[in-house]
């Protein structure tokens, strides 16, 4: 049963932490590879495979796949520890800027966190699932070919001939903890890093955006890459430097995968201004005359998405 700390305060170095839960993934991982490697030596001996070495190493790797799993399954509370540290980092930064670092966690939304925290668990749930997946396609078929000792298929296909088709088909059957609709798959290590960058990375931004709407901040300036796009990485809508509502802000905490997005309160004044501007364009669109009290540069870029909208 997946567990969450409230008030969820780093207690620990988070960046240490994420480094040892992925340490203890690829270490594991990389024992399930190497006995699919020592599978795949056999084919030294092709076209005959001794019929007892062939199943005494597809029982050691899918020992190793269930040490796997068995690793994934100890390191899911870690990761979720994690996430909910980040998320609390991201909720103290902000607090610094807009509450004098006084956090009070009762005005917080503690479902938020739930919801985040049960949805990366099941997250990282997945890699187990599909390395199970993957493994038991591939030890099948080696413990099919392995019976028949002598790889052939057809009446007209010599033993030689069907044992190069065979180890051309295994070798092609990676395993993997994540396939992808084209067929690539990730290795434990390089998706469960971009898994705890990114769940991190929006844990971060709805802590911080959760104490600037505890704390009536109604808009935000966001930091992103200068062609990073607001919705998705291609977006022609621009997100740096743009002004978003809380909620706007809420709904796409990142674009996309390892997404360096980051939110800057607005002053009570430039929130204000804003106002003014939302008044304005609805004023303009209604053939009135309104004008705003300053020209301020973010303000005249939040006006400009707002005409690219339109």
């Amino acid at each position: 049963m997946i567990t969450y700390p409230w008030p969820p305060l780093p207690e620990t170095d988070l960046d240490r932490l994420q480094a040892d839960i992925l340490d203890a993934l690829d270490g594991a991982w990389a024992n399930a590879q190497e006995e699919r490697a020592k599978i795949l030596a056999l084919k030294d001996t092709a076209p005959r495979v001794p019929y007892r070495r062939a199943l005494e190493r597809v029982d050691r790797f899918e020992y190793a796949i269930q040490a796997f799993q068995d690793t994934v399954d100890q390191q899911a509370q870690n990761y979720v520890d994690l996430i909910s540290g980040r998320y609390g980092a991201g909720a103290m930064q902000m607090a610094g800027w807009v509450a004098s670092g006084k956090l009070v966690w009762g005005n917080m939304d503690e479902y938020a966190l739930a919801s985040l925290a049960s949805d990366s668990y099941d997250d990282f749930l997945r890699m187990s699932q599909e390395a199970g997946r993957t493994s038991k396609l591939f030890a099948n078929k080696v413990r099919s070919a392995a019976a028949r000792t002598v790889w052939t298929q057809a009446t007209n296909e010599t033993a030689t001939h069907a044992a190069r088709r065979f180890w051309k088909e295994l070798e092609a059957l990676n395993i993997g903890v994540i396939t992808y609709r084209n067929g690539a798959q990730y290795p434990a290590k390089a998706y469960a890093e971009m898994a705890a960058r990114t769940k991190g990375a929006v844990a971060f931004n709805y802590g911080a955006l959760d104490v600037a709407r505890s704390e009536s901040v109604t808009h935000m300036e966001v930091v992103d890459g200068p062609s990073c796009g607001w919705e998705s990485h291609n977006s022609t809508d621009y997100a740096n430097g743009s002004i978003r509502t809380i909620e706007e802000c809420r709904e796409y905490p990142l674009s996309h995968p390892n997404c360096r997005r980051a939110f800057l309160p607005l002053s009570a004044t430039m929130q204000r201004i804003v106002s003014e501007a939302e008044a304005a364009e609805a004023a303009e669109a209604l053939g009135e005359e309104y004008e705003t009290e300053l020209f301020i540069p973010a303000l005249e870029r939040y006006k400009e998405t707002l005409r690219k909208v339109a």
